[in-house]
């Protein structure tokens, strides 16, 4: 695989999919919904906050926002990301890139990584207007470089895993149905606080970053209250780092598999 050539399509792709529309209404409806639902509004979050960052250390009250959006907004890079493969086809893109010197593979990976980067940036917006707020009430700056650890250690594995497969199911099933499918497999891999009910959400697979979360930053005191409530597992940094190795190798293995579907179909044609 060409660098030269990846990097390229990077650009190309983080340029085109930050500047659609879709992507930045999606994560503007869906923050307001779940402020609203969660949190009834901002006054909410004034409460909670400061009272989290009285009785905790920074670092948890930092890694329980993390795990809390990384809970819900992914659902959004899933969905969004789902018709970018088949939108290739249907505007009769992909053939042009075929007459062009870039192996697939780097352009598959450049797609993959520079439209999942675009996604990421209405997220990351969401995710640093908290971490603002934080900074606001504590006046430390170590906010900001904690803030981007959690987001790398707690959010990214689960990120590359759901892009992955977003990347990769539509280039076999209709892109409305996949939809579907991931918002409910994503319902029911969020009700990891649910204990009676089994779901992926409770072990080392969850994109939530559960095992992550609870093993390298230990907020398990912070879900001792709540609606939630403690998952009732026993997570260790063993564990999560297990979590993150798994989600990383499962992306990449399902990246690999989507090239070589990619280059059979294309020997078809």
């Amino acid at each position: 695989m060409t660098l030269h050539y990846m990097l390229g399509a990077l650009r190309y792709e983080f340029r085109m999919q930050v500047r659609r529309p879709t992507v930045w209404i999606t994560f503007i409806v869906i923050t307001i919904l779940l402020f609203l639902q969660f949190n009834q509004g901002l006054d909410r979050l004034n409460v909670v906050i400061p009272d989290a960052l009285a009785h905790y250390p920074l670092l948890s009250v930092i890694a329980e926002w993390t795990f809390s959006m990384n809970t819900y907004l992914p659902l959004c890079i899933g969905a969004l990301l789902a018709d970018r493969l088949p939108r290739d086809r249907r505007t009769k893109v992909d053939e042009l890139f075929t007459t062009m010197p870039a192996t697939l593979n780097a352009r598959l990976f450049g797609k993959y990584l520079g439209s999942m980067l675009a996604t990421l940036i209405p997220m990351l917006l969401v995710y640093f207007g908290v971490i603002g707020y934080i900074l606001y009430l504590t006046h430390n700056m170590l906010v900001i470089p904690l803030a981007l650890e959690t987001f790398a250690v707690i959010v990214l594995p689960g990120v590359l895993f759901v892009s992955a497969f977003s990347m990769a199911c539509p280039a076999i099933m209709w892109v409305p149905l996949y939809q579907f499918l991931f918002i409910c497999y994503w319902f029911w891999n969020t009700l990891w606080f649910h204990k009676e009910l089994f779901n992926l959400g409770r072990t080392i697979l969850s994109p939530v970053g559960l095992y992550i979360a609870f093993g390298f930053y230990g907020i398990e005191p912070l879900h001792t209250q709540g609606p939630h409530g403690n998952p009732g597992i026993h997570a260790t940094p063993v564990l999560a780092g297990a979590s993150i190795l798994l989600l990383v190798g499962i992306a990449l293995l399902v990246m690999f598999v989507l090239e070589r579907f990619l280059k059979w179909r294309q020997a078809r044609l």
